[in-house]
């Protein structure tokens, strides 16, 4: 009796063995068939991402990308704010948006290529007081609102698939008269899955200081880049901006 229970316990043993081998050699090729054939060192420096922007260089041309892209920001006057002219109460701010690929990877016959879109919304002086001015990065900028995206492509079956990594983003002011609070964030990717089903990725509001940094949950699942469905991936951001008397709120959509 003592012998079978031995040697069921063994069988037992040396199955769990086995199927682990094979799990851990399975890794082990995907590994081994993971290339890396391409990488970039990341630009962080605002200056210089916000130039690329406004000078169009971009390693992700608009046509590349689907007609769901949404990349703009309006500015509102909010109810207490002073001397606004009611013609002025709303305006679109113009959005500036540069896209560096930071890694190509080789996995068995699929290519995964990594992206980061940084977009820029920058509210000038003029436009804070009640008309609009301004197309360089200088003075009459009060305030740089930056929004970044990290992503991968991948195609799956001839599909395209679009997976969000991380969100971040920033305020700075440029006008000592200015003061930005009230900042809120949210982010997600919606659309249609690899098994065919629509899914709702997003998270809860985000209530950061002047800067933040937020990563996508392990169990969201890549958007198929198809433009006959909608989808939504990206990030959204809120802030109230104050000057002089006059009080905004600048919402910034920046959807890849």
């Amino acid at each position: 009796m003592l012998k079978k229970v031995f040697y069921s316990a063994l069988s037992a043993l040396l199955m769990v063995s086995m199927f682990a081998g094979t799990s851990f050699a399975d890794t082990k090729t995907q590994k081994a068939n993971s290339q890396v054939i391409y990488t970039a060192k990341e630009i962080k420096d605002t200056h210089k991402l916000f130039e690329k922007a406004i000078n169009g260089v971009t390693d992700l041309a608009k046509e590349e990308l689907p007609k769901f892209v949404a990349q703009e920001a309006v500015l509102k006057a909010r109810s207490k704010s002073k001397n606004i002219n009611q013609e002025d109460k709303s305006k679109e701010i113009k959005v500036q948006s540069t896209t560096q690929l930071l890694k190509v990877e080789k996995k068995g016959d699929a290519e995964v290529k990594s992206y980061v879109t940084n977009t820029f919304a920058a509210p000038t002086e003029q436009q804070l007081a009640s008309s609009d001015s301004g197309s360089k990065y200088d003075s009459s900028y009060s305030v740089i609102a930056r929004s970044t995206v990290y992503y991968t492509i991948s195609y799956n079956n001839g599909r395209k698939y679009y997976d969000m990594s991380r969100v971040s983003g920033s305020w700075s002011i440029l006008d000592n008269s200015v003061t930005v609070g009230g900042y809120r964030v949210l982010y997600g990717q919606t659309g249609i899955n690899k098994s065919g089903y629509s899914v709702t990725q997003k998270s809860n509001y985000k209530y950061p200081g002047g800067a933040f940094t937020y990563y996508t949950p392990s169990s969201w699942q890549p958007i198929w880049a198809n433009d006959s469905y909608v989808h939504s991936i990206g990030v959204t951001t809120r802030c109230a901006i104050e000057r002089r008397g006059s009080s905004w709120t600048l919402t910034f959509y920046n959807n890849i």
